[in-house]
């Protein structure tokens, strides 16, 4: 744990990208989690991941993390998070946050993706230490990113 009480800085990079929502009656119900991304992040970090509703196994063992909207938004309101995003590309795809900006309701495309984006399963292109996105083999075609969070 970091210096400020229970929060816990963490990287952008190492976040598990939320594979699925299911919502009722318009709302969060469960997230779907990749398996590999939240064991990295709680091996990494040494966090604890409350009350995992349940493990989806496919071919190759387990596959993903159902956990509770609830539980893991208020989990991940307790990490600070570092990196930066692609702040032009994200609003290029988000025209409700470049809305948002212009009427003053939201301070940025980086704090609008950590702190309401991400749980709403909103993809971003991370950077490393604010460099510019490049092209990579490793992701699918027609993704520009330095990272992939996808």
């Amino acid at each position: 744990m970091t210096g400020g009480g229970d929060v816990q800085l963490v990287s952008i990079f190492d976040l598990p990208r939320i594979a699925g929502v299911i919502n009722v009656e318009g709302r969060p119900f469960r997230f779907i989690l990749p398996y590999r991304d939240v064991i990295k992040l709680i091996g990494f970090y040494g966090l604890n991941i409350p009350n995992i509703d349940s493990i989806i196994d496919g071919p190759s063992g387990h596959d993903f993390i159902v956990i509770d909207a609830a539980i893991y938004s208020a989990f991940f309101s307790k990490l600070s998070i570092s990196g930066s995003i692609d702040e032009r590309r994200y609003l290029s795809v988000h025209d409700d946050v470049k809305s948002g900006m212009k009427n003053g309701v939201v301070n940025s495309a980086r704090d609008h993706f950590l702190f309401q984006g991400y749980l709403e399963g909103r993809r971003a292109v991370l950077l490393v230490d604010g460099a510019k996105p490049q092209r990579s083999k490793l992701t699918k075609p027609g993704l520009i990113l330095s990272r992939q969070f996808s």
